[in-house]
């Protein structure tokens, strides 16, 4: 893609003008982009099942440099600043209903 990502890829900010976006260093393995995280002193880790207290959704980047990874295989790198988004709305993988 040349200039934007279409719409509808798990972790593309949808409304661009009304979200907060925040960086910060992931810790952990995500499985996607577009899933919840939760802040620690380390960074921002994958949530538990227990867990309750959410800080903010995965970040898809856009533009990205990766030769590593297929078209729509991509998955968040642990040990590098990624951007959280922390209010505003996102396309997510819908994995169960409608």
């Amino acid at each position: 893609y040349l200039y934007r990502m279409p719409s509808g890829i798990p972790g593309d900010i949808s409304r661009k003008a009304h979200s907060t976006v925040e960086a910060h260093i992931l810790k952990g393995n995500f499985g996607a982009f577009g899933i919840f995280g939760k802040l620690t002193a380390d960074g921002i880790v994958p949530l538990e099942a227990a867990d309750t207290d959410v800080y903010g959704l995965i970040v898809r980047s856009y533009p990205t440099q990766s030769a590593l990874n297929g078209i729509g295989a991509a998955v968040p790198q642990s040990g590098i600043v990624n951007d959280i988004m922390r209010r505003g709305y996102m396309t997510v993988k819908c994995n169960a209903g409608t």
